[in-house]
């Protein structure tokens, strides 16, 4: 499976970087530029973390009965063309910046790059306020702004 977590992932919370580092660091240690390819990352984010979780007969997969999530990812960018393998390209050249579109177990969560759940920006201020808490609790000096 493969996932982003925070701290275990560089701190980003970026499911796109992590297959793509995943494929580069794989080829680095190796010095093998085919060890790993991009749809290696990709099975690993989706059927990967379903096999990883228990779940593989009921998640993973787009398919009749099955939940499902789905990301609509908008390959055309100046960042991500020009596309010759559309995998490649999610792997290499897409980040979440050209997701369009997410539904999650049949609800539509963000459609046109809006968050449709959630007010960002107040969970935003309030991730923000609960850090620089924790910090203060800690004894810790924090750059966190307001």
């Amino acid at each position: 499976g493969l996932a982003s977590d925070g701290p275990g992932s560089n701190n980003r919370q970026d499911l796109f970087e992590a297959m793509k580092v995943a494929v580069l660091l794989q080829k680095v240690h190796s010095f093998d530029p085919m060890i790993m390819q991009p749809e290696d990352a990709v099975h690993m984010a989706c059927r990967g973390g379903a096999h990883t979780f228990g779940m593989a007969d009921t998640i993973g997969m787009i398919e009749p009965g099955r939940k499902a999530d789905v990301v609509v990812v908008d390959l055309r960018s100046v960042f991500v063309a020009p596309v010759h393998r559309v995998l490649s390209a999610l792997v290499f050249n897409a980040s979440p910046r050209d997701v369009r579109d997410v539904i999650v177990d049949g609800q539509v969560v963000i459609r046109n790059r809006e968050v449709l759940t959630v007010d960002e920006q107040n969970l935003l201020a309030a991730a923000s306020e609960a850090a620089r808490n924790l910090f203060r609790r800690a004894g810790i000096a924090t750059r966190i702004s307001r």
